[in-house]
């Protein structure tokens, strides 16, 4: 049998897909955010952002950093009996993935940050899905218990155009 040889001029290896790959997703990613920008109003943009007040700009990104940090934090404690993780390593990973949800709905950031994890700490793939749906579940019982709170504290129109205020007077 003979071998047959291949050239550089005749097929791309696996490593030269590999090292051109990501310049390719940047450039598609850079065309997409064109394609998304395109109507985008710059002068508008400016005049909203003069006009808006600086703590609650600063006050927005903080929260979701600590959003995120917490949790980081809960899937931390539902993967340490599996193995322990550094809650700045999840959190790269959640950011990972809300990326790649940005980039393809449907739930795909959610298993590529459980395959991150999986890949990068040598555990099953089954055990970290189970813990994001236990951190799934959780946060569905915590949105139901505090949707029924918030509902205390809304304020009604009433039927006949008046304004109607229940909340927590309706239970003192």
């Amino acid at each position: 049998m003979t071998e047959v040889k291949r050239g550089p001029a005749t097929s791309l290896g696996l490593s030269d897909v590999r090292r051109w790959l990501p310049w390719v997703g940047g450039l598609l990613g850079l065309l997409a955010l064109a394609w998304v920008l395109r109507s985008f109003d710059v002068n508008r943009f400016r005049s909203i952002l003069a006009g808006a007040d600086l703590r609650w700009l600063v006050l927005v990104p903080l929260s979701i950093l600590i959003d995120q940090l917490v949790r980081a934090w809960k899937w931390r404690q539902l993967l340490y009996p599996l193995r322990p993780i550094g809650v700045l390593r999840l959190f790269g990973t959640i950011v990972a993935g809300y990326l790649l949800a940005a980039l393809i709905p449907l739930g795909f950031g959610t298993i590529a940050r459980s395959w991150l994890v999986v890949r990068r700490e040598e555990l099953k793939l089954a055990s970290v899905l189970a813990t994001v749906a236990l951190d799934r579940l959780t946060d569905g019982i915590v949105f139901a218990c505090l949707v029924p709170l918030a509902l205390l504290s809304v304020v009604f129109d009433g039927p006949r155009g008046g304004i109607r205020k229940e909340g927590w007077q309706g239970f003192m």
